[in-house]
């Protein structure tokens, strides 16, 4: 648990400095040192992550290359053409998991490091936002984490109005999961200006649809009518399981995003003219929130959630601009890594398996031979 900690406050206190002081050599050699530690605390893990386990699992099948191809893999295993295709090559250089694993980390990495960079929002406090809200998935959720990370890649495409290139990644991104499908449509609701007496209806309605669980009525009435067996399977595995118990509308997650929301709508006018992609990730933020809690008494819409989350990397970092003081920005640098750290660590905290064991800890890594 210390080396998360420790590697936490080593990056507290230079930001702080590099906010202060704005050197730009500070920046860049930060953001290098982070890279470079997220993928080797990530990429090169060694038996550590909830789903370590299951991709160990998959790695066993022995798919031919014509066999994934013809979707044939897909339909037995119920896994990503995409993902069982970098499993093969990875395979065919006698490589296994770890490689595997090595892989997607880097990819996933580069994809939200670039794009940070690519949208001049202060990356490094996004970086540590994406720490907390989307890291985690390269623990436990390989396959999504890299459809996460072209989603976030494709947003800059939907200010753009460039459809034809969001549509390319999001096809990508579902050749890794299959629930970035949902992303698809969204392009043209991501896209619109919405009044502000939008949003307060439209969180009421997702609360009465999760508490009648409407959403679950259907996708139960759409899996019966269709009968396809990767439904099915993921029906089994997902929607069945309840992700809550109680009132799945009070989460600390849903209270965190909403008061986020509240803060970025009373600033709202204000904020698109600081960032020419504030509205597209503001309308990913509160229609993820909507979404998030309609479907919140099912347990893969945590995991769906994770798209929307991103947006937090580019919004929280924008309302630094609108400050001149620069120990209003160190006090709202410090307020923001606050609330990381409380969601960075509670997973790692709180993990536990049916044995009473903590799949994260204690961290072991290849490279530093543990």
């Amino acid at each position: 648990m210390a080396i998360y900690i420790v590697f936490y406050v080593a990056m507290l206190f230079p930001g702080v400095w590099a906010i202060i002081k704005k050197p730009l050599w500070l920046h860049k050699a930060l953001l290098i040192f982070m890279f470079l530690s997220l993928w080797l605390f990530c990429g090169f893990r060694n038996e550590v992550g909830p789903d370590w386990g299951s991709y160990k699992e998959i790695l066993t099948y022995d798919f031919s290359f014509w066999q994934i191809v013809s979707m044939q893999a897909v339909k037995e295993a119920a896994v990503e053409p995409l993902y069982l295709l970098l499993e093969w090559a990875v395979k065919l250089f006698n490589g296994g998991i770890n490689e595997l694993n090595i892989i997607l980390c880097l990819i996933t990495l580069i994809l939200v490091f670039k794009t940070l960079r690519r949208l001049e929002c202060f990356p490094l406090l996004g970086v540590l936002i994406f720490m907390a809200h989307g890291y985690f998935f390269l623990f436990s959720q390989l396959r999504q984490g890299i459809a996460i990370g072209l989603f976030f890649y494709a947003v800059p495409y939907i200010q753009e109005g460039n459809f034809k290139k969001y549509l390319i990644f999001m096809l990508l991104a579902t050749g890794f999961h299959f629930s970035a499908l949902v992303l698809i449509p969204l392009y043209f609701l991501f896209r619109k200006r919405f009044p502000y007496f939008y949003i307060v209806p439209f969180i009421f309605l997702s609360i009465v649809f999760q508490q009648i669980h409407a959403v679950n009525l259907i996708l139960t009435a759409l899996v019966n009518l269709t009968g396809n067996p990767i439904l099915v399977k993921y029906y089994e595995l997902y929607i069945v399981k309840k992700l809550f118990e109680g009132n799945a509308t009070l989460t600390t997650l849903m209270v965190e995003w909403l008061g986020w929301l509240v803060v970025l709508t009373v600033f709202k006018k204000r904020l698109l003219e600081v960032h020419p992609h504030f509205n597209v990730f503001y309308n990913i933020s509160w229609i993820g929130l909507c979404l998030y809690i309609a479907f919140a008494d099912i347990a893969v819409f945590a995991r769906i959630a994770g798209y929307f989350r991103v947006s937090f990397m580019v919004l929280l970092p924008c309302i630094l601009y609108l400050m001149k003081d620069t120990m209003h920005k160190v006090f709202f640098f410090i307020i923001i890594t606050i609330f990381i750290f409380i969601r960075w660590y509670t997973p790692i905290k709180s993990d536990e398996t049916s044995d009473g064991k903590n799949r994260f800890v204690p961290y072991r890594n290849i490279i530093l031979g543990t």
